[in-house]
């Protein structure tokens, strides 16, 4: 009679972890789908891509729908254990091959990550290489430079794509540029540009940092 009583445990206990992983699985597949358009059109405007690792990233200073993404990289990453674990292997050997996966069936305009780290824009059967930063010219003091726009915005000076542009306009005042915080996201602005995208503006970059996450005057 005790033999059974333990057999009988056993068996329910089995079953009952049976029908837990069938209903997380069912809950994971369905807040996959339920994320799908939200994502889909993230990727459809560049704002994030997909990684040679099996995970979203943002491609933008702009995180829009920041706690989307990182909800579903965190399923994600409980899927991949769990197919690591019941085939005894790396969880990134698993991420990488859904990556491959993912590039393969990805609509043209999407952006992928290659196995060496560079990012490109998917069209049809081919595929374009992102560009890498433009190095156009840095105003300072009246001295010109050549430099990359987030670089010479560091240094407080004017940018311009064209030398020419720079020697012509270089001893012109232009708009301040600072540091706008948005979203918890700090970037390179006027404060004109930082304003009309509804982000706080901070002349310097280490105010900025300092006070990004606290509430601007008005706000609770």
């Amino acid at each position: 009679m005790r033999t059974k009583l333990i057999i009988l445990f056993v068996l329910i206990g089995f079953f009952s972890g049976t029908v837990s992983a069938f209903a997380q699985r069912d809950d994971l597949k369905a807040r996959f789908l339920e994320r799908k358009p939200f994502l889909d059109e993230l990727k459809d405007r560049g704002i994030i891509g997909e990684n040679n690792k099996g995970f979203i990233v943002f491609r933008t200073h702009f995180k829009e729908n920041r706690d989307v993404v990182n909800e579903e990289n965190a399923d994600r990453l409980k899927v991949y254990r769990n197919i690591a674990r019941r085939h005894e292997t790396d969880v990134n050997v698993v991420g990488r091959r859904r990556a491959v996966q993912i590039a393969k069936i990805a609509p043209p305009g999407h952006w992928l990550q290659d196995e060496d780290g560079r990012w490109y824009r998917k069209e049809g059967e081919r595929h374009h290489e992102e560009p890498g930063p433009e190095r156009g010219w840095c105003c300072k003091n009246g001295n010109i430079f050549p430099s990359f726009e987030e670089e010479c915005h560091e240094q407080r000076g004017r940018y311009f794509h064209s030398r020419e542009e720079a020697e012509r306009d270089c001893g012109e005042p232009g708009p301040e540029r600072g540091w706008c915080c948005k979203d918890g996201e700090i970037f390179p602005a006027s404060e004109e540009e930082c304003h009309e995208r509804g982000g706080r503006y901070f002349h310097s970059r280490d105010e900025a940092e300092r006070h990004c996450g606290e509430p601007g005057p008005g706000e609770s």
